[in-house]
């Protein structure tokens, strides 16, 4: 086995190489270097091509008097001078090798950091929809709670209105009764005043009725026994007509009292209900201020994400905006490698 293939530039290099430290050229010294590969008539091709070419050069440069002793002093020194040449140029072939592969790695940490920028603008995209979609959902909340709260303010003003027909309608009820308490009281008072004179009317009567029937009696008494009977009817009579107007006087005096406290228990009723109306209408509002500190709330969380919605963007916008310096930086380190590349390439075609 000979080892896998060698080519010229190979066999060219190690021959400088050796020059360059002084030995002489031979096929075991050339195929050490070159890692024990390739034959011996290989090499020995690839020597022969090699010194043709610095043979041709010589005679092209030397002058026709040159002595031919000088001929091998002056190829030694065309080999160190291309030795020279050679180490020169494998040392910036290196230097742009460097920078090519330092290059390529900025190129490949570049696009890792643009794949990073592009999933963390494509996050940035998902939460701005999803704020977005949060700040509709507020929208539509504020929406709802404002109709509520017009729809509460509607029956605000209706149970207002009601409040107000019953305030007035209580009003009327209060003044009819107060009405009809004082038309019952001075009728009461008449009544009263009006028994009061009847019984002193009766009272004097029967007790004139009575000194004239006592004298009649007394006058009877000793006229005969019939007529005491006949006196004793009469004071009985007396006395049964006086208890009737009394007790007259008494269910008149009752049937007041219950008109009067009739008349009490419906104000006593309405001022219930009104109370109760009034309970109503102090909830309602409670509910009217609740829905509009809700809504405010609304609003000053939906004005929150609408800002933060905004700096979002412009936080994505900025790191958009670093992402194409990046690329554009990319693409300058792209060009400038491909153009360290042909220049290489131009270097070697030349050589």
């Amino acid at each position: 086995m000979t080892g896998s293939a060698i080519t010229y530039d190979e066999v060219v290099l190690a021959a400088v190489r050796a020059l360059r430290e002084g030995k002489n050229i031979t096929k075991p010294l050339i195929r050490e270097r070159l890692g024990n590969r390739g034959s011996h008539s290989t090499i020995q091709k690839h020597l022969d091509a090699w010194r043709e070419t610095l043979s041709e050069s010589d005679l092209q440069v030397l002058p026709p008097s040159m002595p031919p002793e000088l001929a091998p002093h002056i190829e030694a020194l065309w080999n160190a001078a291309t030795s020279l040449v050679e180490t020169s140029l494998d040392a910036e072939w290196l230097r742009a090798n460097a920078v090519v592969e330092s290059a390529e790695i900025k190129v490949l940490e570049a696009g890792k950091e643009k794949e990073q920028w592009a999933l963390y603008a494509h996050d940035k995209d998902l939460d701005i929809a999803h704020k977005n979609t949060e700040i509709k959902d507020l929208r539509h909340q504020v929406a709802k709670s404002e109709e509520r709260l017009k729809i509460r303010d509607l029956e605000y003003q209706a149970l207002q209105g009601r409040l107000d027909d019953k305030e007035r309608a209580i009003a009327n009820e209060r003044e009819t009764m107060a009405e009809r308490i004082n038309t019952l009281e001075t009728t009461h008072r008449q009544v009263r005043e009006s028994n009061e004179t009847k019984w002193q009317t009766d009272r004097k009567r029967l007790e004139k009725e009575a000194e004239a029937a006592k004298a009649r009696t007394e006058l009877e008494i000793r006229r005969s026994d019939q007529h005491e009977i006949y006196f004793l009817n009469e004071v009985r009579k007396a006395r049964d007509e006086t208890q009737l107007a009394r007790e007259r006087g008494k269910e008149n005096v009752e049937q007041l009292n219950q008109e009067l406290l009739i008349t009490r228990r419906r104000e006593e009723s309405g001022s219930v209900r009104l109370g109760k109306i009034e309970d109503k209408l102090m909830v309602c509002q409670q509910e009217r201020e609740a829905i509009s500190e809700k809504a405010a709330a609304s609003r000053e969380m939906l004005l929150k994400k609408e800002e933060e919605a905004r700096r979002l963007r412009e936080y994505l916008d900025l790191e958009k905006s670093k992402a194409g310096s990046l690329e554009a930086s990319i693409n300058e380190l792209l060009k400038a490698n491909e153009l360290l590349q042909k220049r290489h390439n131009e270097r070697g075609s030349s050589d």
